[in-house]
């Protein structure tokens, strides 16, 4: 759809398709051009691509709409007809059932099945990401909305043949770091005296949907484990994001946006479909910038957003450990060519509180091309040549500059 507008103005709408000659309620909700099923914000002049779910088609289906599910209200239609000339479809279909009573399509990419047995949970989760990348699933920091700090929650992925489900606690949108001797970020529950809670029973990758069936008990031992309810609304949250080199999560691609409750205890219902992929799709990185004017002595270092898809990792080839990058003279993530022996300045704005790593963020110029030297051990940060941005206690120990 060209210069799509839509004012943002519905309850709860959704771009919605069905059979029969006008758009109506029994139609079927279909994801958003990022694969999201959460109701929809405000568009301007866009261009949409949207992509059916599952084994519906143009020729199975004979409308699009944005219906408006609370006021039961058709905002927008546009009837699709036999005679359209469409292409053959690039997109692969994966197919993918469990025995599980329960299924909920979480995003076009994720679907979780449970099945409850007493004061335990089996939870199946199916996802669409590549082998280098990582899916967390688990309870909201906040009863009322999705929130990452604070929450509790499992993160899967693959090494190989081997699979992992790690019980994380998250007390800031950052990797683990130590700091103040205290370790804060995205950590394993077993560095933060915790206890890993959750059992991977099985885990299969077909087609590029690994599955992942694990289970956990409703209230554990863990004081700080969050508890699942088998009855009521449980206010989830779930990512998927790329993994680094040693295995972390980085900032994640796709996320809980808005508030998905879900009831463990409900009446049985499969509200899933397969899973589709257009692999043809690329995205195209912005073009890197090079600072070579040999007068320029004094460069201004700022934290911020790291541009998605087709920044700072496309740019650099390096994932983006909590969606932020530095801008060097107002360029995301240039090249700099320095001479030898010639003194620069830098101005630094990247926080300079050590008691969040979420906005503490000193700038340390090594050979390392990943960047976390914080979140190094002690022997890996001895086999990093660190070039400018550190000095050394009495004691010997590395510390950041303080300007």
């Amino acid at each position: 759809m060209h210069y799509f507008e839509y004012d943002g103005s519905g309850e709860e709408a959704y771009f919605w398709v069905g059979v029969g000659p006008q758009p109506h309620s029994k139609g079927d909700k279909i994801p958003d051009e990022l694969g999201y099923l959460t109701p929809l914000g405000r568009y301007h002049r866009a261009n949409v691509v949207l992509t059916l779910p599952g084994d519906l088609s143009v020729q199975t289906v004979n409308w699009l709409a944005v219906y408006d599910v609370k006021r039961s209200e058709v905002l927008g239609s546009v009837i699709l007809h036999d005679d359209l000339n469409v292409p053959p479809s690039l997109v692969r279909i994966t197919r993918h059932t469990n025995p599980m009573p329960q299924c909920q399509q979480l995003h076009r990419d994720l679907q979780v099945s449970w099945d409850l047995f007493g004061d335990q949970v089996t939870i199946e989760v199916a996802v669409r990401m590549e082998l280098e990348e990582y899916v967390a699933f688990g309870m909201s920091g906040a009863q009322d909305r999705p929130q990452m700090v604070g929450g509790d929650a499992v993160m899967l992925h693959r090494d190989g043949f081997l699979a992992y489900a790690n019980d994380i606690n998250i007390t800031s949108y950052f990797p683990c770091t130590e700091l103040l001797n205290q370790k804060k970020g995205v950590c394993l529950d077993e560095e933060v005296g915790g206890i890993q809670d959750y059992q991977l029973m099985s885990h299969s990758r077909e087609e590029g949907v690994s599955v992942f069936t694990y289970r956990r008990r409703l209230q554990t031992a863990d004081s700080g484990d969050i508890p699942y309810e088998a009855k009521g609304p449980n206010m989830i949250i779930w990512a998927i994001g790329r993994l680094d080199e040693n295995r972390r999560p980085t900032m994640h691609r796709a996320w809980s946006k808005v508030a998905q409750p879900l009831d463990l205890g409900r009446v049985p219902v499969r509200e899933c479909f397969s899973f589709t992929h257009d692999e043809n799709k690329t995205v195209s990185a912005w073009e890197g910038v090079q600072l070579t004017d040999p007068n320029t002595e004094e460069f201004t270092a700022r934290l911020g957003p790291d541009g998605g898809p087709r920044g700072y990792s496309a740019i650099t080839g390096q994932p983006a450990l909590a969606g932020k990058s530095w801008y060097i003279n107002g360029f995301l993530a240039p090249e700099l060519y320095l001479r030898r022996n010639r003194e620069y300045t830098f101005q630094v704005e990247g926080g300079a509180s050590p008691h969040d790593p979420a906005t503490y963020h000193p700038l340390i110029i090594t050979d390392e091309p990943q960047g976390g030297f914080s979140q190094l051990t002690e022997a890996q940060q001895a086999e990093v040549r660190v070039l400018a941005g550190v000095d050394y206690t009495q004691r010997g120990d590395i510390r950041p500059m303080r300007g």
